[in-house]
């Protein structure tokens, strides 16, 4: 609800537009389109790698579906997904315990998936009043088993005396009790859908806003700014670089892009934040001595400055980052001489070249992410191999590709012969994807594999329960 808030309030103050969720359309394309490709990163409630693969094989057209997936996605119900799915577009027949039940189950394909419909149907069968059903749904979930057997007695009698076989009773009350242990309300999973659903359509109309909020609200998870500004990307919303000139303590929008917070850099505490925002009210820094002189060692430590500019917050005053932090002694003493003498001759500098590759480790060491660019971008320009994107993979299901990753994750493990084989984890600048190298092949690749390489890979894109990656060849890039 906070991210929801602000993100209203930011259309508002950009967009001038006052937002009424309440008022939204409830079939917006846009947003469906968005669910059915499994995009729910910062959607509640859908943003894990299960659900992500089940929106994706669901195809969401409605709030009720989004409903049924967050009751169907618990142990008990989730067996009934393939069925829920083919019931859906007609690939498999719809089927009911009892056609008497056909008008309680039939908005779920003849699936009992809420506790609402289990009540319906003690009723409708067994004439159980409201109490006694909601008695039956409490005994069931809470696995009373006393209550339970007398529950069941009940339930088959009623049955029974409302013209019902035996065998039929007995079928019911165990597919009540195989689901009612994970039954979901429909009340609870339909209000949850709802939210689920105002959050993308603010994701999929508005997500600039979107994403300034969610990276706002997750300023110290790295995982989640790696994937939003993956994201952004996508959405073609553009992160500018922390600046002590223009960054706020939180992420924020500025002239259609997100400008980077300054509360979100290592090191960086309120205190020092809080200086820096004070002063600039006197006029923005003009360059790398002016900010200096007026941030001086009582406002901000050497530490914090230092992370400053590994962030690339002093970028904008055209000097290397080499060349500032070699010379930052010598830049604080002008500033200081300045202030107190009004020395105005500054200083010549000793000009130092930023080496790519050591300036962006060291701006991920401050940031968590690599925010200029990520390492494998440099390494994909000098391939003269094609290569398909991580993010890109769905489209390529059941295909032979390349990709290019750094692996963060190698899990070796031995398999039923007795062969070794892993289990690995890599990204690009654009996602991550889960791979298994078989034995076959591990006997002949599996020493590139090592945790931080970036290799180069060729395999086929797998999707059963969620996308992978099968290797089949693999070099490491140096």
């Amino acid at each position: 609800l906070t991210v929801i808030s602000d993100i209203l309030k930011n259309i508002e103050k950009y967009e001038g537009v006052h937002l009424n969720l309440n008022t939204i359309p409830l079939n917006d394309e846009k947003t469906f389109k968005m669910l059915s490709n499994g995009d729910t990163l910062g959607v509640f409630q859908l943003e894990s790698p299960g659900m992500k693969n089940l929106f994706r094989k669901l195809k969401p057209s409605s709030i009720e579906d989004i409903g049924a997936a967050n009751a169907l996605y618990r142990p008990g119900p989730m067996s009934q997904i393939p069925h829920y799915i083919a019931r859906k577009f007609h690939q498999e027949k719809v089927e009911y315990p009892h056609d008497d039940l056909k008008d309680i189950l039939k908005s779920t394909y003849g699936i009992i998936i809420y506790q609402e419909q289990l009540m319906q149907v003690a009723q409708k069968i067994a004439g159980f009043s409201l109490a006694k059903a909601d008695i039956l749904r409490q005994a069931t979930s809470k696995k009373t088993l006393g209550l339970m057997e007398s529950m069941k007695e009940e339930f088959i009698a009623g049955c029974i005396d409302k013209g019902y076989r035996e065998e039929k009773a007995i079928e019911i009350f165990e597919l009540i009790e195989k689901f009612a242990n994970y039954g979901f309300g429909k009340a609870h999973s339909v209000a949850y859908g709802y939210v689920a659903y105002q959050l993308a359509y603010l994701k999929a109309n508005y997500p600039l806003y979107f994403f300034a909020s969610i990276l706002s609200n997750e300023l110290s998870s790295e995982t989640t700014k790696l994937h939003c500004i993956q994201e952004c990307k996508t959405y073609h919303v553009d992160i500018l670089p922390p600046s002590v000139n223009y960054s706020h303590a939180r992420f924020m929008v500025e002239n259609g892009h997100i400008r980077y917070s300054l509360l979100a850099i290592k090191n960086v505490g309120y205190a020092g934040y809080k200086a820096i925002v004070e002063e600039r009210k006197n006029g923005l820094f003009e360059d790398v001595y002016d900010f200096m002189m007026r941030m001086d060692e009582s406002k901000l430590s050497k530490k914090m400055i230092e992370s400053l500019i590994d962030a690339g917050a002093l970028d904008e005053f055209q000097l290397s980052r080499n060349t500032m932090k070699k010379n930052l002694d010598t830049i604080r003493d002008y500033g200081n001489l300045k202030n107190m003498l009004g020395i105005d001759e500054k200083p010549v500098l000793t000009i130092y070249k930023d080496f790519q590759d050591e300036k962006l480790r060291k701006e991920k060491e401050v940031l968590g992410i690599y925010l200029t660019m990520h390492p494998i971008e440099l390494m994909k320009e000098k391939l003269n191999t094609p290569y398909i994107n991580v993010s890109s993979l769905y489209e390529y299901v059941n295909q032979t590709v390349n990709i290019v990753v750094q692996l963060q994750r190698v899990k070796n493990i031995t398999d039923r012969k007795g062969d070794e084989m892993c289990f690995i984890e890599g990204f690009d600048e654009t996602g991550s994807v889960d791979g298994v190298v078989f034995a076959s092949r591990y006997k002949s690749i599996g020493m590139m594999l090592k945790k931080g390489n970036i290799c180069l890979m060729n395999g086929k894109v797998d999707m059963k329960d969620k996308l992978s990656f099968i290797v089949d060849k693999a070099r490491v890039i140096e």
